[in-house]
């Protein structure tokens, strides 16, 4: 029946229908199930290797970060091993940097993540982006002077190193002229909100740096390095959104509290 006889409008007669098994698989996905999401995946990909190739990339990557924050290094390494007979050498480049960090290899990596970052395609997704700064930022190391595409990213990471080296001096009023030069679409601009947030409540202006932290993105490492700040400025429950704080946020509400020592009988 179509609309013109008073129905529902007709469906297109050409809407893809999902299978049950590809329907399940990206539940997985969604779910963060990585490992059975690979397994559902790898039958699909029997099936048409073109269309769900992506999806068993994302599967794995998952799974292998997944391994990276447990502590797995050697099993995270293996999948990545695989990952890279299979998906562009490009796409890899945040996990493969993320692998070097927990394997304790700093050395060298900042140069090598200016040089990331100096390249990206326009595909790469803001998420990942973050992941190559933090991973850059967790390096903390000098990087000289660059030209061409790479100094605008080097300079940019060299205003944050000065931002974070000015705040551990207390110099709190020269952590936003520093940070000023910074693009708005800079791809350190969580940092740049993250780090004026610290300066405003070490100036004791909550209200702005509770404007700050709420800017974060939710799915930044910065998101959850925030949340001692809001607990303290009243912002956020201690148990937020009903999840007991973790050892690491109560030790930082105790260091902020002047009783560093504090936190160990708490747990």
């Amino acid at each position: 029946m179509n609309s013109a006889q008073g129905g529902q409008p007709d469906m297109p007669a050409n809407l893809p229908v999902m299978s049950p098994p590809d329907k399940r698989a990206r539940e997985l996905l969604s779910q963060g199930r990585w490992r059975k999401a690979r397994d559902e995946i790898k039958l699909l990909c029997k099936q048409d290797r073109a269309k769900y190739l992506p999806l068993l990339i994302q599967a794995n990557v998952g799974l292998a970060r997944d391994m990276l924050a447990k502590g797995q290094v050697s099993e995270a390494t293996q999948v990545v091993a695989y990952l890279r007979t299979i998906a562009p050498p490009g796409d890899l480049k945040a996990l493969e940097f993320e692998l070097m960090g927990k394997s304790g290899d700093l050395s060298g990596q900042a140069a090598g993540l200016i040089e990331c970052l100096a390249d990206l395609t326009p595909s790469c997704s803001q998420i990942e982006k973050r992941r190559l700064v933090d991973q850059l930022m967790l390096t903390f190391q000098p990087v000289p002077p660059a030209a061409g595409s790479a100094a605008a990213p080097t300079a940019e990471y060299g205003a944050v190193q000065q931002a974070i080296q000015a705040l551990a001096e207390g110099q709190t009023a020269r952590v936003t002229e520093l940070l000023r030069p910074l693009p708005h679409r800079s791809v350190f601009s969580h940092w740049k909100l993250f780090l004026r947030g610290l300066a405003a409540f070490h100036s004791g202006d909550f209200e702005k740096a509770t404007r700050f932290f709420a800017e974060l993105p939710a799915d930044s490492i910065l998101a959850h390095a925030r949340r001692p700040y809001l607990i303290w400025m009243d912002q956020e429950k201690a148990k937020g959104q009903g999840s007991i704080p973790s050892e690491l946020i109560v030790e930082a509400l105790c260091h902020l509290a002047g009783a560093p020592q504090a936190s160990r009988p708490l747990f």
